[in-house]
Protein backbone atom coordinates (compact mmCIF):
# COMPACT_ATOMS: atom_id res chain seq x y z
CA UNK A 1 0.00 0.00 0.00
CA UNK A 2 3.03 2.42 0.71
CA UNK A 3 4.32 1.62 -2.64
CA UNK A 4 0.82 2.63 -4.05
CA UNK A 5 0.86 5.36 -2.29
CA UNK A 6 4.47 6.36 -3.31
CA UNK A 7 3.76 5.75 -6.66
CA UNK A 8 0.47 7.97 -7.07
CA UNK A 9 2.60 11.33 -5.26
CA UNK A 10 5.28 10.72 -7.68
CA UNK A 11 3.22 10.49 -10.67
CA UNK A 12 1.14 14.42 -9.18
CA UNK A 13 4.58 15.78 -9.02
CA UNK A 14 5.33 15.14 -12.41
CA UNK A 15 1.69 15.97 -13.46
CA UNK A 16 2.41 19.42 -12.15
CA UNK A 17 5.91 20.38 -12.61
CA UNK A 18 4.58 19.23 -16.29
CA UNK A 19 1.47 21.62 -16.29
CA UNK A 20 3.77 24.38 -14.68
CA UNK A 21 5.89 23.70 -18.51
CA UNK A 22 9.21 22.46 -16.13
CA UNK A 23 10.19 19.93 -18.70
CA UNK A 24 9.36 22.07 -21.80
CA UNK A 25 12.58 23.46 -22.04
CA UNK A 26 14.76 20.84 -20.10
CA UNK A 27 16.52 20.62 -22.78
CA UNK A 28 17.21 21.64 -26.57
CA UNK A 29 15.02 19.18 -28.11
CA UNK A 30 12.03 19.57 -25.54
CA UNK A 31 12.35 23.32 -26.44
CA UNK A 32 12.40 22.81 -30.12
CA UNK A 33 9.46 19.62 -29.89
CA UNK A 34 7.34 22.65 -27.82
CA UNK A 35 8.14 25.52 -30.22
CA UNK A 36 6.74 23.17 -32.75
CA UNK A 37 3.69 21.96 -31.08
CA UNK A 38 2.77 25.66 -30.17
CA UNK A 39 3.08 26.79 -33.48
CA UNK A 40 1.04 23.60 -34.86
CA UNK A 41 -1.76 25.13 -32.01
CA UNK A 42 -1.09 28.31 -33.51
CA UNK A 43 0.07 29.51 -29.96
CA UNK A 44 2.33 32.50 -31.08
CA UNK A 45 3.09 33.54 -27.45
CA UNK A 46 4.19 29.62 -26.79
CA UNK A 47 6.06 29.32 -29.58
CA UNK A 48 7.92 32.55 -28.94
CA UNK A 49 8.26 31.61 -25.28
CA UNK A 50 11.03 29.39 -26.75
CA UNK A 51 13.26 31.83 -27.81
CA UNK A 52 15.84 33.52 -25.86
CA UNK A 53 15.12 37.17 -24.92
CA UNK A 54 17.71 38.30 -27.78
CA UNK A 55 16.35 36.32 -30.44
CA UNK A 56 12.35 37.20 -29.32
CA UNK A 57 13.11 40.56 -29.15
CA UNK A 58 14.75 40.85 -32.57
CA UNK A 59 11.88 38.79 -34.24
CA UNK A 60 9.51 41.42 -32.84
CA UNK A 61 11.20 44.63 -33.81
CA UNK A 62 11.49 42.76 -37.36
CA UNK A 63 7.75 41.97 -37.21
CA UNK A 64 7.19 45.60 -35.92
CA UNK A 65 9.08 46.97 -39.08
CA UNK A 66 7.40 44.09 -41.20
CA UNK A 67 3.89 45.80 -39.91
CA UNK A 68 4.83 49.18 -40.38
CA UNK A 69 6.10 48.42 -43.98
CA UNK A 70 2.73 46.48 -44.93
CA UNK A 71 4.38 42.86 -45.31
CA UNK A 72 2.92 40.17 -46.19
CA UNK A 73 3.90 38.09 -43.61
CA UNK A 74 5.97 38.77 -40.73
CA UNK A 75 8.99 36.51 -39.80
CA UNK A 76 6.82 34.57 -36.67
CA UNK A 77 4.13 33.97 -38.63
CA UNK A 78 6.73 32.48 -41.38
CA UNK A 79 8.43 30.35 -38.90
CA UNK A 80 5.21 29.37 -37.17
CA UNK A 81 3.48 28.20 -40.89
CA UNK A 82 7.03 26.60 -41.77
CA UNK A 83 7.15 24.59 -38.63
CA UNK A 84 3.33 24.15 -39.20
CA UNK A 85 3.58 22.11 -42.42
CA UNK A 86 6.97 20.81 -42.23
CA UNK A 87 8.09 17.12 -42.49
CA UNK A 88 10.67 17.50 -39.70
CA UNK A 89 13.45 15.22 -38.61
CA UNK A 90 15.41 15.01 -35.15
CA UNK A 91 19.20 14.30 -34.81
CA UNK A 92 21.72 14.73 -32.34
CA UNK A 93 21.84 16.91 -29.71
CA UNK A 94 24.99 18.30 -28.36
CA UNK A 95 25.46 20.30 -24.86
CA UNK A 96 28.82 22.15 -24.33
CA UNK A 97 27.89 23.97 -20.88
CA UNK A 98 25.04 26.71 -21.26
CA UNK A 99 25.41 26.30 -24.77
CA UNK A 100 24.14 23.40 -27.32
CA UNK A 101 23.26 22.92 -30.93
CA UNK A 102 20.47 20.36 -32.45
CA UNK A 103 20.58 18.61 -35.84
CA UNK A 104 16.90 19.20 -37.32
CA UNK A 105 16.01 18.36 -40.81
CA UNK A 106 13.08 20.40 -41.97
CA UNK A 107 11.99 18.77 -45.74
CA UNK A 108 15.22 17.61 -46.43
CA UNK A 109 17.22 20.36 -45.43
CA UNK A 110 19.51 19.68 -42.97
CA UNK A 111 20.65 22.70 -40.40
CA UNK A 112 21.87 23.18 -37.01
CA UNK A 113 20.09 24.91 -34.17
CA UNK A 114 21.44 26.94 -31.70
CA UNK A 115 20.30 27.23 -27.99
CA UNK A 116 21.41 28.79 -24.69
CA UNK A 117 20.10 27.83 -21.01
CA UNK A 118 18.67 31.52 -19.68
CA UNK A 119 17.14 31.07 -16.75
CA UNK A 120 18.10 27.46 -16.11
CA UNK A 121 16.18 27.26 -19.61
CA UNK A 122 17.16 25.65 -22.47
CA UNK A 123 16.29 28.76 -25.20
CA UNK A 124 16.33 28.86 -29.36
CA UNK A 125 19.22 31.22 -30.55
CA UNK A 126 19.07 32.40 -33.91
CA UNK A 127 21.64 34.84 -35.22
CA UNK A 128 19.86 37.60 -36.06
CA UNK A 129 21.63 40.71 -37.75
CA UNK A 130 21.75 44.34 -37.01
CA UNK A 131 18.26 45.51 -37.99
CA UNK A 132 19.58 49.48 -38.02
CA UNK A 133 20.70 49.26 -41.22
CA UNK A 134 17.34 47.56 -42.45
CA UNK A 135 15.66 50.21 -40.24
CA UNK A 136 17.55 53.42 -42.26
CA UNK A 137 16.85 51.95 -45.98
CA UNK A 138 12.82 51.27 -45.09
CA UNK A 139 12.99 54.82 -43.90
CA UNK A 140 14.25 55.73 -47.52
CA UNK A 141 11.76 54.16 -49.28
CA UNK A 142 9.19 55.56 -46.99
CA UNK A 143 10.03 58.83 -48.83
CA UNK A 144 9.30 56.88 -52.43
CA UNK A 145 5.50 55.42 -50.95
CA UNK A 146 3.17 56.41 -53.51
CA UNK A 147 5.85 57.90 -55.56
CA UNK A 148 4.18 55.31 -58.57
CA UNK A 149 0.52 56.47 -58.14
CA UNK A 150 2.50 60.01 -58.62
CA UNK A 151 4.07 59.02 -61.40
CA UNK A 152 1.25 57.35 -63.38
CA UNK A 153 -0.35 61.14 -63.28
CA UNK A 154 2.17 62.95 -64.88
CA UNK A 155 1.77 64.09 -68.07
CA UNK A 156 5.25 63.71 -70.20
CA UNK A 157 5.78 65.76 -73.32
CA UNK A 158 5.70 64.16 -76.78
CA UNK A 159 8.70 63.37 -78.35
CA UNK A 160 9.08 64.19 -82.02
CA UNK A 161 10.73 61.64 -84.17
Amino acid sequence: MKRLVAMAAVLAIAGVVAGCGEGQYSSPRATFETMRAAAKAGDRDAAMACYDKETAAKMAEMEKLAKEFAADATSTEQMMKQAKEAKVEIGEEKIDGDKATLQVTMDGRASTMNFVKEEGAWKIHLPMPDLSKMKEGLEKLKGLKGLGDKLKGLKLPKMDK
